[in-house]
Parts: structure tokens; sequence; C-alpha cells
């Protein structure tokens, strides 16, 4: 495990696997602020490629051959996962916070600056940074901001966090952690992979030590959303919210967090369940033994699983996709509501 050997007050790690083209417009982002700010001395970048069969170690060790005093390149033997990967970012850094920062995503002009300010003075657990998102689809920034905030938010209650901000930490990018809180945690294993940030975050805001967070308010970052990502193949958008689900349900049975906390992170999923579904199967999602039961152990007690959402699970992809019978599975949220309400009434007044 690396120490804290120097004065570097932030470290942007950046896990990547395969990611040559992109990881180009990230470190650009990065680099052409350098010269805006007296304190590059306190900044490092820190690459941990996860034994990629790309060329992100020809664009990476060029970057470093020509940033020697800032990049720190390293290649790992074989794949150790992403999750491992993201953990081994933190392990490796020098920085007192680390910046958990996607491949392929940008950085706003400004934000170093920005973010190197808390660094320097506060000791939060955590910050979250605010964000835009750009579509590969449309090909443009898709939506103003993340947060509609207009001044900075400070934490000391993590429920209060997560009533507020809701799944706000699952973009890696909008995540810069201090990394002793990071390492206190790090032996707990992961509940669902591909999602270990959010678990160590949410461990980390349940210790004995957390002293609070910070919510910028600030632009900080463009995520990056390629027209072919991973995030549209194979039903991931559904797969992603049932592994956060299940962190979520971990940390409920442990006592960590209020049941309203863990109610109000489980409806922000639950409400938008019809289109996850829809959405999901139109990608190539794959129903199967496994999928129903997790489904069924997290929404159980919804009605409106077992009326709605449950039969429209085991709709054919083929349906979702034919473009003759495409809008009836576009059933809009206000009819859906009407269900819920019916079968809600309907319950009631059955006991």
């Amino acid at each position: 495990m690396v120490g804290l050997t120097s004065n570097i007050k932030l470290t942007i790690g950046i896990p990547v696997y395969n990611g040559a083209i992109y990881i180009q417009q990230t470190l650009d982002s990065i680099i052409s602020q350098l010269d805006t700010f007296d304190e590059q001395n306190q900044l490092e970048i820190l690459i941990s490629d996860n034994a990629s069969d790309d060329d992100t170690s020809i664009v990476s060790e060029k970057y470093q051959a020509n940033h020697n005093d800032i990049i720190r390149y390293y290649r790992n033997a074989e794949n150790l996962g992403y999750d491992s990967n993201v953990d081994l970012v933190v392990e490796r850094a020098t920085g007192k916070y680390v910046w958990l920062l996607g491949c392929g995503d940008i950085v706003k002009d400004g934000a170093l600056k920005h973010i190197l300010q808390h660094a320097n003075i506060d000791d939060y657990d955590n910050i979250l940074l605010n964000f835009d998102t750009y579509s590969g689809i449309k090909r443009e920034i898709d939506g103003e901001r993340n947060f509609i905030i207009h001044k900075d938010n400070t934490f000391t209650s993590k429920d209060e966090f997560f009533v507020s901000t809701k799944f706000g930490i699952t973009p890696l990018s909008a995540n810069v952690v201090l990394r002793a809180s990071w390492l206190r945690v790090m032996d707990d294993k992961p509940i669902a992979p591909g999602w270990i940030h959010v678990k160590r975050i949410m461990d980390l805001m349940s210790h004995t030590k957390y002293g609070g967070t910070l919510q910028v308010s600030q632009l900080c970052f463009t995520l990056y959303k390629e027209s072919d990502g991973w995030w549209t193949k194979n039903g991931n958008l559904l797969l992603n919210s049932i592994s956060l689900l299940k962190i979520v349900n971990f940390i409920h049975k442990k006592n960590t967090y209020k049941k309203e906390t863990t109610d109000i992170l489980f409806n922000e999923v639950h409400k938008n369940l019809h289109k996850l579904i829809r959405w999901s199967k139109r990608s190539g999602l794959k129903v199967n033994i496994d999928l129903i039961s997790d489904t069924i152990t997290l929404f159980h007690d919804k009605p409106s699983y077992w009326f709605f959402h449950l039969p429209y699970l085991l709709i054919p992809n083929s349906i979702f996709n034919n473009k003759n019978v495409r809008s009836i599975s576009n059933i809009p949220r206000d009819y859906l509501r009407i269900i819920r309400k019916f079968l809600r009434f309907h319950m009631v007044f059955c006991i």
C-alpha cells in the first residue's frame, strides 16, 4: 500500500480498460489547465490500466513521457476486474484526496483549481461534484447540469445526504474521496460487481469517523456517454439498477441507514422500473431465473410488480423492438400511476 510520502493534495485516478480512443480527451482536458494555477506540485494523474489489449498503454506512456512530473502510469499484469482496479487506484494514490475520474470524461475549465482549494483547506470524507452529460447518440450536451443547485451544500448526516442527492454518487467521476476514509473500509467485500465506489462511499459515510460530505454546485466535468457505451448493451440499464439496489438492501440489513432513506432509494428505481425494463429489453436484456429472482427479492412487497412489472418483464424482446407495436410499450407514466393507485385501493378494499 502506498503511503502519503509527498505534498500531493489531489490524485486524479483514472481506472481504464481498453480506453485508448477516449483517454486522450480526458488527459487533454486536465493538462490544458495546468498552466492556469500555481499548485501543480500538489496534483498528480494516476492511470491504472487493467491489462488492456488495445493501444491504451501506447497512448498513456506517450502522455507520461511528455508529463513525467505529474503522470504515473501502471499496467496490471492481468485484468483484475473493475472493482479491484478502482481499489488499486486509491491504494496507489499519494494524494490526500482521490478524484475517481472515468476514462473519456472531460474536466471542465477551472474545475481543478476549484477542487484543489477544497483539498487544501477541508477534511470532508467525500466531495460530490456537479456535472453535465454528453450524449454520443445526440452528439451534444444532454441537459444543463445534474444537480440543480446554486450553492455548495454540506452534509454531516449520511441519511440527509442520500435523501437530498439520491443516487448522485453512481457516476464514478462525481466522486472525490478522502483517501484515508476509503482505505478504512476497503476490506469489506463488494456486493454487486461494477459498483465498488458506491459500496465504499456508503460504507465510509457509515463509519464512526465520518466527518461530512461536500456537494459542489459548480460544474466540474462532462460525463461522456459514447453511443455504443456499456450502458446501452445487453439490458445494462435495468441490471445496473438492480445491482445498486442490492447494495442498498445490504446496507439496510446492516441497519447503518434509516429505513426512510433506503425506501427513498428503492422508490427512485421503482417509479422508473417500467422504463428501465422497456429500454433494457430493446438493448438485448436476457431474462433468466437469476434476474427474476433478484426482482422478486427487491420488489415483492410492491403490488404493481406482480400485476404489471413482472408480466412486462416477461414480454418477448421482439415485441419491444417491433416498430409496429413499439408504441404499445411506451406506456405514459400517468397511466402507470393510475394503475398503481387502483391496485393500492383494491388491496385496501379487499382487506
